[in-house]
C-alpha cells in the first residue's frame, strides 16, 4: 500500500494551523496520536520529483545508501550520527545528500522522520518508506532498516535473476519488430511494383502479403495511436481508481496464463520474506501480518492479508484464517498449520520464503524455455511465409517464360 503525505489544517486557540502526516490512507491518518482536534480541512500532497539538477538514484543506489546507514547502527552508533558521518560523504547535488539531510533534519525537529522522506517516494519506493514508518511506530529504527536491508537485497538478487532470464527473449522481440519493419517498408514495395509491372496473376499467399502491406501502411497512425493512447488510459485508470486497480491486479494475479503464476509467486515470496524478517526482528505473527500489509502493493493480495488479519483478531486460529482466503496452496497452509502446533512460525516462515524463491526461479526459468523457441519459432515462420509470398510468383513466372 502506497504511503501519502496529507496536509491538514485545523483550528486551535482560535487560530488556523497546519501540519503535515503520513499515512496510507485518511482512516488511519485520522488513528495517528499526533492527528489534531478541530480538523478543518485534509487535503493529500501529490508527490512529483522536477528537480533537474539531481539525478534520481537507481534501486541498487538506495540499497547502497541504507546498506551504508545499516552497517553504522550495527556497529553502535545512533542513527544521527550515522547520518552526519553519510553526510560528509556525498555531494550536496546528489539525491543521496538531499534524503540524508531530510532524515537528519527530521530527527533535529523532532517529527517523524517519514513526514520528511514521503517527497522522495518516486526513487525510493513505497518499501523504504513502510519500513520507516514502521520502525517509527515500534520505536525500533535499527531493527527496521536492517529488515528492509535484508528485504531489498533479496528483491534485488531475484530481480536481475528475473532480467537475465528474459533478457533474451526481449531481444528476439525487438528483433522479430525489426525485421518485419524493414521487410514491409524496403523489400515488400520493390517485389509490389515489379508485380504489377509483370500483370500475373499472384498466388494466394502473395496476394495475403500485399494485403497485410497495404492495412498496415493505410492504418498505421491509428495502431501506433492505439497501442500508445489505450495503455496510458490504463495506467492512469490504475492509478486514479482503487476498485479498477483491485480489478486489473486480479486479473494480473488469476487470470493470464503462465504470467499470473509468476506474479502470484513473486507476491507470495515476497509475503512470506517480509514475515520472516519481521518475526526475526522480535514481532508476534499478528503484529507482523498488520505491519506487513503496508508492503503489499497488489490490491487484490492485499484484500486477502486483510481477511486474515481480521479473522485472526476474531479469534480464529492461523491455520483457518489462511485457509479461507483460497489462495496458498494445500502444502502452504499445512506447513502454517505445522508451525501454529509447534510454535515455531520463524522456521515455518524460513522454510516458506525459501520455498517460494525456488519456485519463483523455477517459475522464471519455465517462461523463459516456453518463449525463447516459441519467438524462434514465431520470426522463422514470418521469414518462411515471405520468403514463399515473393518468390512463388517469380517461380510462376520464370516457369511460363522457359
Amino acid at each position: 500500500m502506497s504511503i501519502k503525505q496529507f496536509k491538514i489544517k485545523y483550528q486551535k486557540d482560535n487560530k488556523n494551523s497546519i501540519i503535515l502526516l503520513s499515512a496510507n490512507s485518511i482512516s488511519e491518518l485520522r488513528d495517528d496520536e499526533n492527528y489534531p482536534k478541530n480538523v478543518i480541512s485534509i487535503k493529500e500532497i501529490k508527490q512529483y520529483q522536477w528537480n533537474l539538477n539531481k539525478k534520481n538514484i537507481s534501486k541498487d543506489e538506495v540499497l547502497y545508501l541504507f546498506n551504508e546507514i545499516n552497517i553504522m547502527l550495527q556497529a553502535g552508533l545512533t542513527l544521527q550520527e550515522s547520518l552526519e558521518i553519510l553526510l560528509s560523504k556525498y555531494s550536496q547535488k546528489t539525491q543521496e545528500y538531499s534524503i540524508l539531510e531530510s532524515m537528519l533534519n527530521a530527527m533535529k525537529h523532532g517529527i517523524p522522520i517519514i513526514n520528511n522522506l514521503t517527497k522522495y517516494k518516486n526513487c525510493l519506493g513505497d518499501l523504504v518508506l513502510s519500513f520507516i514508518k514502521l520502525g517509527e511506530e515500534n520505536g525500533n529504527i535499527k531493527y527496521a532498516i536492517n529488515s528492509l536491508c535484508i528485504v531489498l537485497s533479496k528483491e534485488q538478487v531475484n530481480k536481475k535473476k528475473l532480467l537475465s532470464k528474459l533478457s533474451y527473449p526481449f531481444l528476439l522481440s525487438i528483433s522479430l519488430i525489426i525485421a518485419i519493419s524493414i521487410i514491409f517498408i524496403f523489400v515488400i514495395p520493390n517485389f509490389e511494383h515489379m508485380f504489377k509491372q509483370l500483370g500475373a496473376s499472384l498466388p494466394i499467399i502473395t496476394q495475403w502479403l500485399l494485403q497485410i502491406k497495404v492495412f498496415l501502411f493505410e492504418y498505421i497512425y491509428s495502431i501506433l495511436f492505439i497501442s500508445i493512447f489505450v495503455p496510458f488510459v490504463i495506467w492512469l485508470r490504475y492509478k486514479k481508481s482503487l476498485k479498477f486497480k483491485y480489478n486489473i491486479d486480479k486479473i494480473l494475479l488469476l487470470k493470464i496464463p503462465v504470467i499470473s503464476n509468476i506474479i502470484m509467486v513473486q507476491q507470495m515470496f515476497r509475503f512470506f520474506l517480509v514475515l520472516k524478517v519481521l518475526i526475526e526482528s522480535g514481532y508476534k505473527l499478528q503484529e507482523a501480518l498488520t505491519s506487513s500489509r503496508s508492503i503489499i502493493s497488489n490490491k487484490y493480495f492485499l484484500n486477502k492479508i486483510e481477511i486474515i488479519d481480521k479473522a485472526l483478531k476474531r479469534g480464529k486460529d492461523i491455520n483457518t484464517a489462511f485457509s479461507i482466503v483460497e489462495i496458498f496452496d494445500p502444502f502452504t497452509t499445512r506447513l502454517i498449520f505445522a508451525g501454529e502446533k509447534s510454535n515455531d512460525m520463524l522456521m515455518i516462515m524460513q522454510k516458506l520464503e525459501v520455498i517460494y524463491e525456488q519456485r519463483l526461479e523455477n517459475s522464471v526459468k519455465k517462461i523463459s524455455s516456453i518463449i525463447e523457441p516459441a519467438l524462434i519459432a514465431i520470426i522463422g515462420l514470418i521469414i518462411l511465409f515471405v520468403m514463399l509470398a515473393i518468390f512463388l510468383p517469380i517461380w510462376q513466372i520464370g516457369t511460363v517464360l522457359s
